[in-house]
């Protein structure tokens, strides 16, 4: 097996939950990217990748005070640089952040 089919297994490993993930983030909001709402959620992240979402064994809990998910800046900037929307992506972050703020944002 070649090491990026390894590194593969393990990922799947740890979103099935045969396998504890690196980080466990508790307390922060996931944004849904079709809809822009925000939801409380735990991320789960292993070998640098989110793997899953909700309660499990973790190597290291990560305790956010408040926060956004990154998700949403990580959509942002894909968008931004990958697509060329710049001007999309912005308005688009200023939507979630304002929702995130609680003005609504429409």
């Amino acid at each position: 097996m070649t090491e990026w089919q390894q590194r593969l297994t393990r990922r799947l490993e740890a979103a099935r939950g045969d396998r504890p993930v690196d980080l466990l983030f508790r307390g922060g909001k996931v944004v849904n990217v079709f809809t822009g709402e925000l939801s409380p959620e735990t991320v789960a992240v292993f070998d640098g990748v989110v793997v899953g979402f909700g309660e499990r064994e973790a190597n290291e809990i990560v305790e956010l005070a408040f926060g956004l998910s990154l998700g949403a800046v990580a959509v942002a900037v894909a968008l931004s640089f990958g697509l060329g929307g710049r001007e999309a992506a912005g308005k688009l972050m200023e939507h979630w952040l304002s929702r995130w703020r609680g003005g609504g944002g429409g």
